[in-house]
């Protein structure tokens, strides 16, 4: 089917025969324009595309009981703060919104503005999905956002929270769903978004068939490279043996340095894991 999708579209975008081009002045749904200035053309028969960022989405929570919006350096809601249950835990009364569509992939711009932790030009990482409901979303600064309505069909993005982990999801219809918004303990200004993905019952599975088919793969390589004599690195060798990371890793979409506290990645790299 992908072929026969790819023998389809290639005409429409390459003219490689005087017939395509000759019907290059017909649309998909057969309104003919040869006739016309191309001033007179509806543009109502065509769909609008969008050659920058897509509108964004943004995780935002509020109260369970009064509904009341939390405001970005709000956590809990101060009427019904957080309670503690049988078992000693404290429950949340937060709840947070959720988006639904498909993604495309990520989308890294550098901006104009200087970024005073590195000094370097800021960079923005969103990832762009199609959306397979209604959003509300919004374009613009944050200061100023003005409120956008995206339909199924259309791009919307979000940024690449660091606990937003999707470059294994490319092409996958997810459900990504705000739970939890913590404080960062290296940065006041700023929130750790917490989020549960779902994908459709089977998509995992055949996810998880095609993670099982490579590691069968790679094992039955590594049995005929060692059966060669060919001498096998294991990847997963002891965390000893391992190379540390550089001293500044991204950690929701922010450089994270040795200065700020956080570069602890390295120094985990020195222990003994649990298991693998």
């Amino acid at each position: 089917m992908a072929k026969k999708t790819e023998e389809t579209i290639a005409p429409l975008l390459i003219p490689a025969s005087a017939a395509a081009v000759e019907a290059s002045h017909v649309n998909a749904e057969g309104a003919d324009y040869s006739s016309v200035y191309a001033d007179d053309i509806d543009f109502s028969d065509f769909a609008l595309e969008t050659l920058s960022f897509p509108a964004y989405w943004m995780p935002k929570f509020h109260c369970k009981v009064c509904k009341k919006e939390l405001g970005k350096s709000e956590f809990f809601c101060a009427k019904h703060p957080p309670v503690e249950n049988d078992k000693g835990v404290r429950e949340s009364n937060i709840q947070g919104n959720q988006c639904f569509g498909t993604l495309l992939g990520l989308d890294v711009q550098t901006l104009k503005t200087i970024d005073p932790l590195t000094g370097e030009l800021k960079i923005m990482k969103r990832w762009v999905m199609i959306a397979g409901a209604k959003h509300k979303c919004w374009k613009g600064p944050t200061d100023a956002q003005t409120p956008v309505d995206v339909k199924p069909g259309d791009d919307f993005s979000l940024v690449a929270y660091g606990m937003l982990r999707l470059e294994a999801y490319t092409g996958y219809r997810l459900l990504i769903k705000a739970i939890e918004k913590r404080k960062d303990p290296a940065d006041a200004e700023r929130s750790i978004i917490i989020f549960d993905v779902g994908i459709d019952h089977r998509a995992k599975q055949m996810r998880s068939d095609k993670r099982l088919a490579a590691a069968k793969a790679a094992s039955a390589n590594i049995l005929e490279m060692r059966a060669n004599g060919t001498t096998v690195t294991n990847s997963y060798a002891s965390a000893k043996d391992r190379v540390a990371p550089p001293a500044s890793v991204y950690r929701m979409g922010k450089p994270v340095t040795s200065e700020n506290g956080l570069a602890s990645a390295a120094a985990k790299l020195t222990e003994e894991p649990e298991h693998f």
